[in-house]
C-alpha cells in the first residue's frame, strides 16, 4: 500500500489496491481474478454510473498484473486528450516502441472513453487491430452507446451496477472506524442514501460533515445536505393520495420558497417512496406525477410563476 498522510483526502488514503479488498460483483470479480490466475486480459470496455470504483479497480487488476509480469502501461483521460492526434501519435507511438524483453506486454488505460471523438475511435480501431499480439486496451466509461460498435465488437463489454446500500454501511463504517470519527447509525444511513450509490460522492461528503461539524449524525447530514423535513415530504405524498390536489401543490411551493430546487424536491420525494410501503397501484400514480413533474422542470430553469403553472396543469387537470 502506498503512503498517505493524515491529511490526505480519504478518497485517496482508503483507496484499495488489492483486488479482493473491493466489494462488487460477484460474477465480474471472478472473472477479473481469473484474468490475473491466468496473466491473460483481453481488450475491455468497463462501463457503469460514476463514482461506482471502475478506474480503482482497473488500477488494482494492474496492480495485481504487475507481480506475475512485466508491464509497461499507459494512462489516458479522454477529456484532456480526445482529439484524433491523441491515437495517431501518442497511442501508436507507444504501441511501436521497441522493448528489449518480448515478454513485457503493453496496456493502454483510456478513462472516460466516451469523450473520444469519432475520428479517433475509428483510428484506434486500426491500432487495436496492428497490435493485438503485443497491446491491451482498457476503455472505461459511463455510457458505452458513445462508443463506435467497431470498438464494441472487439472488446469485451462489462457493466457495474451500484452496490448494496448494506455494503457500503459496512464499507463506510469501517473507515469510519479507523478515522476515528464519531458518528450515528441513523447519521450514516443518511449519507449513504443521499449518495445515491456513489461511493466517491459518499466519502467526499462524509470527510465534509466530520470536518465542519466533528461528528456524522443525522442532524449534521440534514444540515450538510439541507433536506427539507420529512413532514413536508410525507405531506405532499399523502396529499396526492387523498386527491388533494391543491394542498400538494401548496406543500411542493412551501418547500421551492425554502430555498431547494425544484429537482432536488422532486428527488427526495422518489427516495422517500422507496421507505413507504403500500398499494403499488397508489405508488404508481404518485411516481406518473413525479414524472410528469421532472420532465417539465429538468428540461430549463424555471421562476416562480412558470413553476406554479407547470405544478397546477400536472397535479389539477
Amino acid at each position: 500500500m502506498k503512503n498517505y498522510k493524515i491529511s490526505d483526502p480519504w478518497i485517496w488514503k482508503h483507496n484499495p489496491l488489492n483486488l479482493f479488498r473491493i466489494r462488487f460483483d460477484s460474477d465480474l470479480k471472478k472473472k477479473f481474478l481469473y484474468m490475473v490466475e491466468k496473466n491473460n486480459m483481453p481488450n475491455l470496455i468497463i462501463h457503469g454510473p460514476p463514482g461506482i470504483g471502475k478506474t480503482c479497480i482497473v488500477n488494482c487488476i494492474l496492480f495485481e498484473l504487475s507481480k506475475k509480469k512485466n508491464l509497461n502501461i499507459m494512462k489516458l483521460n479522454a477529456s484532456h486528450a480526445r482529439g484524433i492526434h491523441t491515437a495517431r501519435v501518442k497511442i501508436k507511438f507507444f504501441c511501436e516502441t521497441i522493448i528489449d524483453s518480448e515478454k513485457v506486454k503493453k496496456i493502454i488505460v483510456i478513462d472516460e472513453a466516451e469523450s473520444l471523438t469519432k475520428y479517433t475511435q475509428e483510428a484506434l480501431r486500426r491500432t487495436i487491430e496492428n497490435f493485438s499480439q503485443t497491446a491491451r486496451f482498457i476503455f472505461i466509461c459511463n455510457c458505452p452507446s458513445k462508443i463506435i460498435e467497431a470498438l464494441q465488437s472487439r472488446c469485451v463489454v462489462l457493466k457495474f451496477k451500484y452496490v448494496l446500500e448494506k455494503m457500503n454501511m459496512r464499507i463506510v463504517a469501517k473507515i469510519f472506524y479507523k478515522e476515528k470519527v464519531l458518528f450515528s447509525t441513523k447519521g450514516l444511513e443518511s449519507m449513504v442514501i443521499s449518495s445515491g450509490g456513489d461511493a466517491r460522492e459518499l466519502l467526499n461528503e462524509s470527510e465534509l460533515v466530520e470536518k465542519s461539524f466533528l461528528m456524522i449524525t443525522s442532524r449534521t447530514s440534514k444540515l450538510f445536505h439541507f433536506f427539507p423535513t420529512i413532514c413536508f415530504i410525507d405531506n405532499f405524498i399523502f396529499s396526492i393520495l387523498n386527491q388533494n390536489y391543491l394542498n400538494a401543490l401548496e406543500i411542493f411551493l412551501d418547500i421551492y420558497n425554502k430555498g431547494h430546487r425544484p429537482f432536488d424536491v422532486i428527488n427526495y420525494i422518489f427516495k422517500s417512496l422507496k421507505k413507504i410501503r403500500f398499494f403499488h397501484l397508489r405508488k404508481l400514480k404518485i411516481l406518473k406525477i413525479l414524472c410528469q413533474l421532472q420532465i417539465k422542470v429538468f428540461s430549463f430553469e424555471i421562476d416562480n410563476t412558470t413553476l406554479f403553472l407547470t405544478l397546477k396543469n400536472v397535479l389539477i387537470t
